[in-house]
Protein backbone atom coordinates (compact mmCIF):
# COMPACT_ATOMS: atom_id res chain seq x y z
CA UNK A 1 0.00 0.00 0.00
CA UNK A 2 1.39 3.82 -1.32
CA UNK A 3 1.19 6.96 0.68
CA UNK A 4 -1.97 8.78 0.29
CA UNK A 5 -0.15 10.93 -2.41
CA UNK A 6 0.12 7.96 -4.61
CA UNK A 7 -3.11 6.61 -4.19
CA UNK A 8 -5.08 7.35 -7.30
CA UNK A 9 -8.50 9.82 -6.00
CA UNK A 10 -12.18 8.19 -7.84
CA UNK A 11 -15.68 9.74 -7.83
CA UNK A 12 -16.52 6.00 -6.67
CA UNK A 13 -16.16 7.21 -3.00
CA UNK A 14 -18.81 10.38 -3.49
CA UNK A 15 -21.53 7.99 -4.76
CA UNK A 16 -20.93 5.63 -2.03
CA UNK A 17 -21.47 8.61 0.99
CA UNK A 18 -24.05 9.69 -1.03
CA UNK A 19 -26.32 6.63 0.05
CA UNK A 20 -24.61 6.17 3.34
CA UNK A 21 -28.48 7.31 4.61
CA UNK A 22 -29.71 3.91 3.31
CA UNK A 23 -26.75 1.64 4.52
CA UNK A 24 -27.69 3.20 7.76
CA UNK A 25 -31.12 2.52 7.54
CA UNK A 26 -30.48 -0.94 7.05
CA UNK A 27 -28.12 -1.47 9.65
CA UNK A 28 -30.50 0.31 11.95
CA UNK A 29 -32.96 -2.17 10.89
CA UNK A 30 -30.53 -5.12 12.28
CA UNK A 31 -29.82 -3.25 15.36
CA UNK A 32 -26.59 -1.78 14.96
CA UNK A 33 -25.25 2.00 14.84
CA UNK A 34 -23.26 2.55 11.35
CA UNK A 35 -20.53 5.31 11.21
CA UNK A 36 -18.09 6.36 8.60
CA UNK A 37 -14.27 6.64 8.71
CA UNK A 38 -11.46 6.57 6.67
CA UNK A 39 -9.59 8.66 3.88
CA UNK A 40 -12.24 8.28 1.13
CA UNK A 41 -9.56 7.48 -1.76
CA UNK A 42 -10.30 3.94 -2.89
CA UNK A 43 -13.27 2.59 -0.54
CA UNK A 44 -16.44 3.33 1.97
CA UNK A 45 -15.45 2.68 5.35
CA UNK A 46 -18.01 1.60 7.79
CA UNK A 47 -17.96 0.28 10.97
CA UNK A 48 -21.29 -1.06 12.51
CA UNK A 49 -21.59 -1.27 16.54
CA UNK A 50 -24.37 -3.45 18.11
CA UNK A 51 -27.40 -0.73 19.60
CA UNK A 52 -29.73 -2.91 20.35
CA UNK A 53 -30.67 -5.82 22.42
CA UNK A 54 -31.74 -7.77 19.15
CA UNK A 55 -28.80 -7.34 17.25
CA UNK A 56 -28.45 -9.52 13.90
CA UNK A 57 -25.77 -12.09 13.32
CA UNK A 58 -22.71 -9.52 11.76
CA UNK A 59 -23.23 -12.01 8.64
CA UNK A 60 -26.57 -10.79 8.57
CA UNK A 61 -25.83 -7.21 8.16
CA UNK A 62 -22.91 -7.66 6.20
CA UNK A 63 -25.24 -9.31 3.55
CA UNK A 64 -28.33 -6.81 3.96
CA UNK A 65 -25.58 -4.07 3.17
CA UNK A 66 -24.11 -5.73 0.37
CA UNK A 67 -27.18 -5.99 -1.35
CA UNK A 68 -27.72 -2.28 -1.44
CA UNK A 69 -24.60 -2.02 -3.24
CA UNK A 70 -25.11 -5.17 -5.58
CA UNK A 71 -21.82 -6.53 -4.52
CA UNK A 72 -19.68 -9.00 -6.90
CA UNK A 73 -21.94 -12.21 -6.92
CA UNK A 74 -19.90 -15.45 -5.04
CA UNK A 75 -18.32 -13.02 -3.19
CA UNK A 76 -17.41 -15.36 0.48
CA UNK A 77 -19.51 -12.91 2.89
CA UNK A 78 -19.26 -15.73 5.13
CA UNK A 79 -15.61 -15.52 5.92
CA UNK A 80 -14.66 -12.39 7.66
CA UNK A 81 -10.98 -11.14 8.58
CA UNK A 82 -10.75 -11.50 12.48
CA UNK A 83 -9.68 -8.15 13.85
CA UNK A 84 -8.33 -6.98 16.96
CA UNK A 85 -10.70 -6.67 20.17
CA UNK A 86 -13.18 -9.35 18.29
CA UNK A 87 -13.89 -6.93 15.25
CA UNK A 88 -14.57 -8.86 12.34
CA UNK A 89 -13.57 -7.10 8.90
CA UNK A 90 -14.64 -7.50 5.35
CA UNK A 91 -13.95 -5.80 1.87
CA UNK A 92 -16.56 -5.99 -0.39
CA UNK A 93 -15.82 -5.72 -4.06
CA UNK A 94 -18.39 -3.73 -5.95
CA UNK A 95 -19.29 -3.60 -9.76
CA UNK A 96 -17.31 -0.39 -10.58
CA UNK A 97 -14.04 -1.10 -8.95
CA UNK A 98 -14.31 0.23 -5.57
CA UNK A 99 -14.72 -1.61 -2.19
CA UNK A 100 -17.39 -1.21 0.69
CA UNK A 101 -14.94 -2.04 3.95
CA UNK A 102 -17.04 -3.03 6.74
CA UNK A 103 -16.49 -3.90 10.16
CA UNK A 104 -18.59 -5.07 12.89
CA UNK A 105 -17.63 -4.49 16.67
CA UNK A 106 -19.16 -7.84 18.56
CA UNK A 107 -22.18 -8.16 20.72
CA UNK A 108 -21.40 -7.65 24.42
CA UNK A 109 -20.32 -11.02 26.16
CA UNK A 110 -18.65 -12.71 22.73
CA UNK A 111 -15.52 -12.68 24.40
CA UNK A 112 -14.27 -15.65 27.09
CA UNK A 113 -11.54 -15.00 29.16
CA UNK A 114 -8.61 -16.21 26.45
CA UNK A 115 -10.38 -13.88 24.12
CA UNK A 116 -12.40 -16.66 22.00
CA UNK A 117 -14.91 -14.00 19.70
CA UNK A 118 -17.27 -15.02 17.03
CA UNK A 119 -16.83 -17.83 14.59
CA UNK A 120 -15.83 -17.40 11.15
CA UNK A 121 -19.28 -16.36 9.95
CA UNK A 122 -20.12 -14.11 12.63
CA UNK A 123 -23.10 -16.00 13.34
CA UNK A 124 -22.58 -17.19 17.50
CA UNK A 125 -25.41 -16.48 19.34
CA UNK A 126 -27.46 -16.77 22.71
CA UNK A 127 -30.43 -14.34 23.40
CA UNK A 128 -30.62 -14.29 26.54
CA UNK A 129 -26.70 -13.53 27.14
CA UNK A 130 -26.65 -10.45 24.99
CA UNK A 131 -25.20 -12.17 22.01
CA UNK A 132 -25.45 -11.21 18.62
CA UNK A 133 -28.42 -13.61 17.10
CA UNK A 134 -28.46 -15.49 14.39
CA UNK A 135 -30.47 -15.59 11.38
CA UNK A 136 -31.98 -12.59 9.59
CA UNK A 137 -34.08 -10.12 10.91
Amino acid sequence: MGTLDEKKTTWAPAYMVGIYPQLAEEARRHGYALALHGSLQRDLDLIAVPWSEEAAAPVDLVRALGEIFDIEPNHPIDKPEQKPHGRLSWSLPLWWGAYLDLSVMPCSKTHNAKGVGLDAAGGQSRTTDGLCHTGSK
